[in-house]
């Protein structure tokens, strides 16, 4: 009987140990799926940011394009300003050329009536 008593208890032992094993190995499921979970959460927040890298540097590509093609403009709107002031300078020189001629007209009309 007394053989008998300490399979018993060595029966019981095992069995608690099992128990408290498989309480273990649900633990560490259970934190296992929740680190999975987390690893998940940051894997979708890195593509999300990775999603926003890419539109900041296409608005960047963007504004680099307006930036250009704005400098492009006042090139060309300077460069015909220029063209203009040239043209209205000449026209300022002709238009004086053709005071002086008409002078000289004038001059040499007075001159002939006198005669």
């Amino acid at each position: 009987s007394l053989g008998g008593g300490s399979s018993a208890a060595a029966s019981t032992s095992l069995e608690s140990k099992n128990d408290a094993l498989e309480s273990r190995v649900q633990e560490l499921t259970d934190e296992n799926h929740k680190l999975e979970k987390q690893i998940q959460l940051l894997v979708d927040e890195k593509q999300s940011l990775t999603c926003r890298d890419m539109e900041i540097d296409t608005l960047k590509k963007k504004m680099q394009e307006k930036d250009n093609h704005f400098e492009t403009k006042i090139n060309e709107l300077q460069a015909q300003l220029s063209a203009m002031e040239t043209a209205k300078s000449e026209a300022e020189k002709d238009a004086k050329e053709q005071k002086m001629n008409l002078a000289v007209v004038e001059d040499q009309l007075e001159a002939r009536e006198k005669e």
